[in-house]
């Protein structure tokens, strides 16, 4: 920026400082992704459901992700609605794919009713949505039988800007069956960036962040960062957002793993400050227990395999 002879320094220098005169207003955001595991195998998603928007904190929006029971979402936005949050469907609501399973020559094609379980909650009112499906070509194993991709909101801000954000749910790396996760999610990440791309072309300018389980390990991490454009010097903290001292975790003796994120992209000015902190979400449930479920246990647990990821961003 030139800066003209005629503004004294200390005079722009606390413009800056206090409101940014010379680039516009200041703005800070902190947004949630929460990975909340309500898939039918899931343990005790009836009674953790209704508690999952005691997660939300005083975050400005929410990307929720495995929504993928019906009964769960509709607990959710009660919950969230309740609390003043507006929330978009889940991703693929009204989707239902077919699930192929091939042995040797033979291929065993059904209905499967999973949607693409991402969801997106905010505080303030979302203008528009649109929905990205990954499809048949960019998945593999038991992903392929939901309708995953990925979900776009237009949210209101203050001073009539807006905030374009973008939740997916991306490749398990370690599916059941089927191989290739990591081309599988190469597929998607570049799908999703093309996505971003038309989604923003004649949109106003706001801030950009897309987040989720990106499923993405530390070894591909730049590589995503690159594909989805987003600057290197996101600060990482709280630890892994799966497989450690989670009630629910299969390896919660394990290293863990970062998977979930909240990132910025260079569509919009840089932030001054860009932080993923993982955090916790815990609760008290009533489980039936016993074979015929009469006995009545109340237990503390977590409230998702997954723990939240709060990503915090200034401007």
């Amino acid at each position: 920026m030139t800066r003209s002879p005629f503004v004294p320094r200390a005079l722009c220098t606390a413009a800056l400082l206090l409101a940014l005169a010379c680039g516009g207003p200041p703005l800070a955001l902190e947004v949630l992704t929460y990975n909340v595991w309500l898939i039918p195998s899931a343990r005790d998603r009836a009674e953790r459901a209704p508690l999952i928007a005691t997660a939300f904190g005083d975050a400005d929006a929410i990307i929720l992700s495995e929504v993928f029971d019906a009964d769960g979402a509709t607990e959710i936005t009660n919950a969230a609605t309740r609390r003043g949050y507006h929330a978009t469907s889940v991703l693929g609501h009204d989707v239902i794919p077919r699930c192929e399973v091939r042995l040797g020559p033979l291929a065993l094609r059904a209905p499967v009713a999973l949607n693409g379980g991402v969801m997106i909650v905010s505080r303030t009112p979302i203008r528009k949505t649109e929905s990205l499906y990954f499809g048949r070509e960019a998945c593999t194993g038991e992903d392929c039988c939901a309708a995953k991709g990925a979900l776009y909101a237009q949210v209101d801000l203050p001073r009539g800007r807006v905030l374009h954000l973008f939740g997916a749910h991306l490749q398990n790396p370690d599916p059941m069956i089927g191989a290739d996760a990591k081309e599988s999610r190469t597929k998607q990440l570049h799908m999703l960036r093309r996505f971003m791309d038309r989604v923003l072309e004649n949109e106003e300018r706001g801030p950009v962040l897309v987040g989720g389980d990106l499923n993405v390990p530390r070894e591909e991490l730049e590589e995503a960062l690159t594909i989805l454009r987003v600057p290197l010097n996101v600060a990482m903290s709280g630890g892994p957002s799966w497989g450690r001292n989670n009630s629910y975790s299969e390896d919660d003796e394990g290293e863990g793993l970062r998977l979930d994120y909240v990132l910025p992209t260079n569509d919009y000015d840089p932030p001054r400050e860009a932080e993923n902190i993982t955090g916790s979400a815990r609760g008290r449930i009533d489980a039936s227990r016993g074979l015929l479920g009469l006995r009545s246990e109340e237990r503390d647990v977590d409230l998702s395999d997954h723990h939240p990821v709060v990503g915090r961003f200034r401007w």
